[in-house]
């Protein structure tokens, strides 16, 4: 009788614990709310919110919501679980980004990670702006990313999947966009007066990215470009209807070290006033295949193909008024189309 009391009280006991835990786990809300007037004591709540992103999100349920319901700065911060950041269109939510400070870092086993409408300023000392660094998914939409000391948006996470859409890059003192793992999609980026626009670079893993109505203006180094970095490893990009306008090198490269693959696809696309070639294919491993395309004003060729890399045209492209010679090394016109 005494035994079967015991393990009773002991069984009841753990039902408590188990049933304590699962109400202290449902009692992080699925929405939470920041504002300039908001206070890091709050509740967070839509009546009593919070002042930072930081204290929003470790107050949020996984896979939760922190909605900004007016216009201020909110603080750089590190994302660990599943989350959406949102600010409405209208309100202005910006971020400032200290010397050798990262604006929002990702990082996180797994997560899926939502930011939209948000700005963040590295004031020419701070950044990057997002490093995504570990997670499953990363979507930015809405956002812009300027005067950052380091690349605008770093992507190393392994195996995953990075979606940018109507975002801006600006003034950065490295790449705007540094991609160097797994799979991502730009629609409708400008990346603009950065050291360099979009660099897709593979160094352990494949690399798969596709921008479609994207635009890299006036960027130092190239606007668009695709290195396979280490033997036995790809980099891809295809890219379509998108610009390359006044790159301070090639408008869109692809160059692989040996026992790499670096893989270009430019459709309906154009390469404008660059101080180099309008589109170079470079080092044996690299491809590139153009179609429907203009290159037109650049310094130096309209299209380049050297040190063994495959260069695939397919007759329907404009090439004109470049500074050198149309083209350059071998460009194979496909009969296919």
């Amino acid at each position: 009788m005494v035994r079967f009391a015991a393990r009773t009280l002991r069984a009841g006991i753990s039902v408590v614990a188990v049933l304590g835990a699962s109400v202290a786990g449902a009692a992080l809300p699925q929405r939470t709310f920041v504002a300039s007037y908001g206070l890091d004591t709050n509740a967070c709540s839509v009546t009593s919110p919070c002042r930072s992103f930081a204290t929003a999100i470790s107050k949020t349920n996984p896979t939760g919501e922190v909605i900004v319901l007016d216009s201020a700065g909110y603080g750089p911060v590190t994302i660990t679980q599943s989350v959406s950041i949102i600010a409405p269109p209208g309100v202005y939510a910006g971020i400032t980004v200290p010397t050798s400070t990262t604006g929002i870092l990702v990082n996180g086993s797994g997560i899926l990670v939502r930011l939209s409408g948000l700005t963040l300023n590295g004031l020419g000392g701070g950044g990057p702006g997002i490093n995504f660094q570990q997670g499953a998914r990363l979507v930015v939409e809405r956002c812009t990313i300027e005067n950052m000391l380091g690349r605008g948006l770093i992507d190393t996470s392994s195996s995953s999947e990075l979606y940018i859409t109507d975002t801006t890059i600006r003034y950065s003192a490295a790449y705007a966009i540094d991609i160097e793992e797994g799979t991502a999609t730009l629609d409708r980026v400008h990346v603009e007066n950065n050291a360099g626009g979009v660099y897709v670079f593979s160094s352990f893993a494949p690399v798969n990215v596709l921008a479609r109505d994207t635009v890299a203006s006036q960027n130092i180094n190239s606007g668009f470009s695709v290195t396979a970095g280490t033997a036995g490893t790809s980099a891809r990009l295809d890219v379509e209807r998108s610009t390359a306008y006044a790159s301070g090198n090639d408008g869109f490269v692809a160059s692989a070290l040996a026992g790499a693959t670096a893989t270009l696809t430019i459709t309906d696309s154009k390469s404008i006033g660059g101080a180099q070639s309008g589109i170079h294919a470079d080092n044996a491993g690299a491809a590139i295949v153009l179609s429907g395309s203009t290159s037109a004003r650049n310094a130096h060729h309209g299209l380049e193909q050297s040190s063994g890399a495959s260069f695939v045209t397919l007759q329907n492209n404009t090439v004109q008024l470049n500074g050198l010679t149309p083209t350059s090394g071998t460009i194979t016109n496909a009969n296919v189309q």
